[in-house]
């Protein structure tokens, strides 16, 4: 479903909430990390 969506759409986002390393996995994904009370990209 992502893939195709993101396919279609150019600017669109998901925001998913995750422990699943297959998720965060995803090509081309922007991951961000919400640890220790700090937004930082990973």
């Amino acid at each position: 479903m992502y893939r195709e969506t993101l396919a279609i759409e150019e600017n669109c986002q998901f925001i998913i909430t995750t422990h699943s390393p297959i998720l965060l996995g995803y090509p081309g994904a922007t991951i961000y990390s919400f640890d220790d009370g700090e937004i930082h990209e990973i």
